[in-house]
């Protein structure tokens, strides 16, 4: 994957962070309310948002993070 392309990704997935948090916070409140449909809600949400978000992660840019080196060794 080029610098380029990584760059993008790190954007889409900063984004996705950003949704992700407001999401969260929407349960939270739910939980108070309707604490069975929360917990439900939660589950799809990790399900078929979240996993597939750390498979992104791992697959597009961990390993790529750690294959950076400085341009100078301290």
């Amino acid at each position: 994957m080029s610098k380029e392309r990584l760059g993008e990704v790190l954007k889409e997935l900063t984004y996705e962070h950003f949704i992700f948090n407001r999401r969260v916070d929407e349960l939270i409140n739910l939980l108070e309310k309707e604490p069975a449909k929360a917990v439900s809600d939660f589950f799809t949400f990790f399900k078929k948002l979240l996993i597939p978000h750390f498979q992104r992660e791992e697959r597009d840019v961990f390993h790529l993070i750690l294959e950076l080196k400085p341009e100078k060794e301290v």
